[in-house]
C-alpha cells in the first residue's frame, strides 16, 4: 500500500529557521527565495483607534503588540519576521485605544477570526516564550490535519489528538461535538480531523484499526501513541475523559505487538512486544536478541543460521537466553529508550537492575560470537571457537533445519 509523503522545507535568515511556504518546482522555489532575499526587513503596521478595526478584520490571523514608546518594539519585529508568511504584524502605542480595550502594555494580542477568538500574551518580551505562544495559539481549535497545519501542529511541540472520520457529514458532526472539548484542553493537547479513509495507512501507524470515527493521542517527542478503545464511541464525553487520563498519566501507551506465541520453545525464543518487559528484562538472565524485520530481505535472511547455531552451542549456558523480534510488527516499549539503527542488529541485555543493553558489533562470524559473550556476559562461559569449515557445516546444517521450519514461524504473514 502506497505511503503518503508529505513534502515540507525551511529557510534561515541570520541563523533563525522559518517555515518554507512556497511552491516546490525550479521557477517557483526561485521567485520565493529572491522575494526573501532582496525585500527589506517587514514593517510593523502602525495601529491606532483610527484603523484597529480595519486591521484586525484584515486576514484570518493578525497580531497586535499594545507597547510603550519605546517599549519591546525590536522583539516584536523580529516576532515579524519570523512569523511573515503566517499573519501580520501591528503595533499600537495609542493609550485611548489601549483604555477602550482594556489593555494595559506591555500586551500582545492574537486575533483569530475563524474562531471568532483572541489569547493574549502578557509575559516577558523574549521571542522564544512569543514564539511559543503563538504557535500554540495560531493553529485552530479543531484543524483540519493537512501538510501544512500538521507542520504548525508539530511546532507547537504538544500532544496531537488525531479524530479520523470516515466521510464529510461525520466530520462535521465531530467538529461540532469536539469544539468544546478541544477548547477544554487548549494549550495542552492539539486536536485535528484527518480523512481515514485517505490516510488509513497512518491510522495503522497510530495502532488504529479501519475503523472509523476513531482517537489517537501521539506525544512529541517519542512518538508514543494512545488510542482511545475502539469499541467506545468517539463523542465529547469519552474524548474528554480520555484526555485527561492522558495527561494525568493514566492512560496506557498503544504498542504494536503480534498475539503472544503459543509455543515458544525453540533455540531462539520469539519475542513479541507485548511480552518484551517478561522476557528480555528478566533481571535474572543474560539475554542476547537480534532485532530484524520480515521484509529486510538478504541481510536478515544471512545471520539467521548463524545466529541459531550460535543459540545452539550457547544452548547450555546457565542464565543466557538467545531471542528474537520483528520489529515490522512490533514495537519497543517507550520506557526503554532503546535506539535500534539498521537491521539486522544484535543487543545483550545483561543480567541486573538495570538492565544494560550492549550492541553487537563485531563480524557476522560465529568466533565473533564467542568473543563478545565472553567479553560481556555476566556469567562465565565453556564454549570454545570453532575453525571457519566447522562454522561453514554448522551454519548449513541450521540453514536446511531454518528452511523447513520458517514457513512454521509466520504463516499468517505469508498468506497476506
Amino acid at each position: 500500500m502506497a505511503r503518503n509523503i508529505v513534502v515540507t522545507g525551511s529557510r534561515f535568515r541570520n541563523g533563525t529557521r522559518y517555515n518554507y511556504s512556497g511552491p516546490f518546482e525550479r521557477d517557483g522555489m526561485m521567485e520565493y527565495l529572491q522575494k526573501y532575499a532582496l525585500e527589506k526587513l517587514p514593517t510593523l503596521t502602525q495601529v491606532s483607534a483610527i484603523n484597529f478595526q480595519e486591521f484586525i478584520n484584515h486576514d484570518l490571523i493578525v497580531l497586535v503588540g499594545f507597547l510603550g514608546e519605546n517599549e519591546g518594539h525590536e522583539a516584536l519585529r523580529d516576532i515579524a519576521l519570523q512569523f511573515r508568511d503566517q499573519f501580520q504584524t501591528g503595533l499600537c502605542t495609542d493609550r485611548t485605544l489601549m483604555k477602550e480595550l482594556q489593555v494595559t502594555p506591555p500586551t500582545l494580542i492574537l486575533y483569530h477570526h475563524d474562531m471568532g477568538d483572541s489569547y493574549r500574551y502578557t509575559e516577558a518580551l523574549e521571542v522564544p516564550r512569543i514564539a511559543q505562544f503563538i504557535k500554540t495559539n495560531s493553529i485552530p481549535i479543531i484543524s483540519e490535519i493537512t501538510p501544512t497545519t500538521y507542520e504548525l501542529m508539530r511546532e507547537a511541540d504538544l500532544p496531537v489528538a488525531f479524530i479520523f472520520y470516515s466521510g464529510s457529514g461525520e466530520r462535521e458532526r465531530l467538529r461540532k461535538e469536539l469544539v468544546g472539548v478541544a477548547r477544554l484542553f487548549r494549550g495542552s493537547i492539539s486536536f485535528g480531523l484527518i480523512n481515514g479513509a485517505e490516510y488509513q495507512v497512518f491510522a495503522g501507524l497510530l495502532n488504529i484499526q479501519p475503523r472509523f470515527p476513531a482517537l489517537a493521542i501521539q506525544t512529541p517527542a517519542n512518538n508514543a501513541k494512545y488510542v482511545l478503545p475502539q469499541d467506545i464511541p468517539v463523542g465529547a464525553e469519552s474524548v474528554r475523559d480520555f484526555a485527561y487520563q492522558f495527561l494525568q498519566g493514566k492512560a496506557q501507551p498503544s504498542l504494536l505487538s503480534e498475539d503472544i506465541p503459543e509455543t515458544n520453545d525453540g533455540l531462539v525464543k520469539i519475542v513479541v512486544g507485548k511480552e518484551f518487559n517478561r522476557i528480555v528484562m528478566d533481571q535474572e538472565k543474560d539475554v542476547v536478541v537480534e532485532f530484524y524485520e520480515s521484509s529486510c530481505g538478504a541481510g536478515c535472511n544471512e545471520i539467521d543460521p548463524l545466529y541459531e547455531a550460535v543459540a545452539r552451542k550457547f544452548s547450555h549456558q546457565k542464565g543466557l537466553l538467545f531471542a528474537k523480534m520483528d520489529m515490522k510488527y512490533n514495537e519497543l516499549p517507550i520506557d526503554k529508550n532503546l535506539e535500534i539503527i539498521g537491521f539486522p542488529s544484535v543487543k545483550l541485555f545483561k543480567a541486573g537492575q538495570p538492565k544494560e543493553a550492549i550492541d553487537f558489533e563485531g563480524a557476522q562470524e560465529f568466533n565473533a560470537f564467542v568473543d563478545f559473550l565472553r567479553q560481556h556476559s555476566t556469567y562465565p562461559t565453556d564454549v570454545e571457537k570453532i575453525s571457519d569449515y566447522e562454522e561453514y557445516q554448522l551454519i548449513m546444517q541450521m540453514k536446511q533445519e531454518h528452511q523447513k521450519s520458517v514457513r512454521q514461524l509466520r504463516p499468517s504473514h505469508d498468506e497476506l
